[in-house]
C-alpha cells in the first residue's frame, strides 16, 4: 500500500511543476492583452 502512495505522490508533483514552469512564458504576452479589459471591467464595477 505504501508502494502505491508514493507512486502516486510524484506524478502529481510533476504537474504542477510543468505548469509554472510554461506558465511564466505565455503569461506575460496574453496578460499585457488582459490586464487593459480587466481593469477597464473592474473600474467600471468600482
Amino acid at each position: 500500500m505504501s508502494a502505491r502512495r508514493r507512486r502516486s505522490a510524484p506524478p502529481p508533483s510533476a504537474r504542477p511543476a510543468a505548469a509554472p514552469g510554461p506558465s511564466p512564458s505565455p503569461r506575460p504576452p496574453r496578460p499585457a492583452r488582459l490586464w487593459p479589459a480587466n481593469t477597464g471591467a473592474i473600474a467600471r464595477s468600482g
